[in-house]
């Protein structure tokens, strides 16, 4: 999880979360055919997606974060823990 004031910036959003479906996808020795097809969108718009290029809509993201089993805060860099809650305080 991120420290608190390590949150994206609005305009490194589309580009940060691309690096992290692509993280995940070769982690689980995905091709980005394998996920667009998950995801039940095209090769060429996941594509973009990973590179940042394109910004996809919230039922897309859904749908690549159910492909990838990566939870839509870390997809969308919401996993920040403020440093005064204590672990066991998070839902």
């Amino acid at each position: 999880m991120k420290e608190e004031g390590s949150a994206i910036e609005e305009n490194q959003l589309p580009i940060e979360m691309g690096k992290v479906f692509r993280e995940r996808r070769k982690f689980l020795g995905l091709t980005q055919e394998n996920v667009a097809e998950k995801a039940g969108i095209s090769l060429s718009f996941y594509a973009h997606i990973e590179r940042g290029t394109r910004v996809a809509s919230i039922m897309t993201v859904k749908k690549l974060c159910e492909a990838l089993s990566v939870s839509s805060d870390r997809a969308l860099g919401l996993d920040i823990v403020p440093p005064d809650i204590p672990q066991e305080q998070l839902i």
